[in-house]
């Protein structure tokens, strides 16, 4: 059997799951993994290793640096912590005092390097079957 890597440009509303089993399907092999899940909302590269010994190697794809794009959308809440969900804004978000580039930009820098991160309430991220704090390199 053929071993290798794919890259695909995994588009928004696709899981990383939904692209192996579409590429189990065209390419009949069943030793097909990812060298890490992106967010179903995310766009953008996903590493597919295709073969036994393609997938034995993923892990080293996982630790490289990422790049990320963000297009954020100020002063909503959802009530599913994602896009799905129903936004309100509070009142206390209605006078908000009006956000100046720099702040966006010192903002965004603290989310540069290690997070502690508690997935939304409706994420499929679970340990025994409890939602768990994970650790995000960026």
């Amino acid at each position: 059997m053929e071993s290798g890597f794919l890259l695909i440009d995994k588009q928004q509303d696709w899981t990383s799951h939904d692209v192996v089993g579409y590429l189990r399907g065209v390419t009949g092999i069943r030793k097909i993994g990812h060298a890490g899940t992106l967010d179903p909302f995310a766009t953008g590269l996903l590493i597919v290793g295709v073969g036994r010994a393609a997938t034995k190697r993923l892990d080293e794809f996982k630790g490289m640096e990422k790049v990320y794009t963000a297009t954020i959308k100020l002063g909503g809440i959802s009530d599913t912590q994602d896009r799905t969900g129903t936004i309100t804004l509070t009142e206390k978000q209605k006078d908000t005092p009006v956000i100046t580039r720099e702040k966006i930009i010192q903002t965004l820098e603290t989310f540069v390097g290690e997070q502690k991160q508690t997935p939304p309430m409706y994420s499929a991220k679970k340990v025994k079957s409890k939602r768990k704090e994970i650790i995000r390199t960026s």
